[in-house]
């Protein structure tokens, strides 16, 4: 039985079959799409995915002119509610970084995120430590770092 229900392929080595993939091939292909757009900000919990705020309309496989990103605002650094963690927060940059943010602690943790975000939470932290965080826009071809935070005992 064919794979597509009233459909008979031409036989084997025919050129008219030559660019039909099977029915098979297409399995979890819209989760792909899904994800994809996910990854490029789009609000997919709408049917069709929407973007909001500063989206800018591109082809996919073309690579986008971004302005060298400045620096972000001096985070801040809290409490998140688990011990060993913090909550760090920042005004973002005043262009989007292309790489996203990397969020460093002087006790080395790291951490990066998309450039959509100006809050996380890093984990990991040794408790009674005294830790400052510092956040770097990451751009196609520069970084801008902040300055450092306030000194911050991890509790």
């Amino acid at each position: 039985m064919s794979e597509w229900p009233g459909y008979t392929p031409p036989a084997s080595g025919s050129s008219q079959n030559s660019g039909t993939p099977p029915l098979s091939s297409y399995t979890n292909r819209a989760a792909a799409v899904r994800a994809q757009y996910a990854a490029d900000g789009a609000d997919v919990s709408q049917e069709p995915p929407q973007y909001y705020g500063a989206h800018t309309s591109q082809k996919r496989n073309e690579p986008e002119a971004h302005t060298a990103p400045t620096a972000p605002g001096k985070p801040t650094v809290a409490a998140s509610g688990t011990a060993g963690s913090a909550t760090i927060t920042w005004t973002a940059s005043a262009s989007r970084p292309s790489g996203g943010y990397l969020v460093e602690a002087s006790s080395g943790q790291k951490k990066t995120v998309n450039g959509l975000l100006t809050t996380t939470t890093l984990s990991g932290l040794t408790v009674g430590a005294s830790i400052t965080v510092t956040v770097t826009a990451v751009g196609l071809q520069s970084t801008a770092v902040s300055a450092a935070s306030n000194s911050y005992t991890v509790v």
